[in-house]
C-alpha cells in the first residue's frame, strides 16, 4: 500500500476514485466477507449531497489521486493521525481481534472529548 493509500485524508478533500471525482465527507469502516475495510463516505463533486442516493462509501485504497486536501490545522492533523492509526489497526486485524480495535477507538473518543472542551 502506498503512502497515498495509507494516510487518511481530512474531510473536505477532493479525490479521484474509480474514475469519478468525489468529495470526502467523513471516515467510516465497513465489513465485507468477514474483513473490516477502512474508507470514507463521499459525495459526487462538484454537486455534493443530493439525497441519500448520492452518499456512498469508498475504500481508502480506491483513491487514485488527491486533487485537493481538506483544511487541516494542528488539531485536525492530530485527529486524522488517530483515524489513520484506527484504520491501520482494523485492516490488520484477524477476525476476533476486537481488543486492539477497542483500544484505538477509546483513544479516539478520549481525544475528541478533550478537544471538545477546548475553546477554538
Amino acid at each position: 500500500m502506498s503512502a497515498l493509500e495509507k494516510e487518511m485524508l481530512p474531510a473536505g478533500s477532493v479525490v479521484k476514485a474509480g474514475g469519478q471525482t468525489v468529495l470526502l465527507t467523513g471516515f467510516q469502516n465497513t465489513e465485507k466477507d468477514g474483513t473490516v475495510i477502512a474508507g470514507y463516505f463521499c459525495v459526487p463533486w462538484p454537486y455534493g449531497y443530493l439525497g441519500e442516493e448520492s452518499l456512498y462509501f469508498i475504500r481508502r485504497n480506491d483513491i487514485s489521486e488527491v486533487i485537493s486536501r481538506g483544511y487541516c490545522d494542528e488539531r485536525g492533523k492530530e485527529f486524522w493521525g488517530y483515524v489513520t492509526k484506527y484504520a491501520d489497526g482494523i485492516e490488520a486485524m484477524e477476525p476476533g481481534q476486537a481488543l486492539l480495535l477497542e483500544q484505538i477507538l477509546k483513544e479516539i473518543r478520549e481525544k475528541a472529548e478533550e478537544d471538545g472542551g477546548k475553546k477554538q
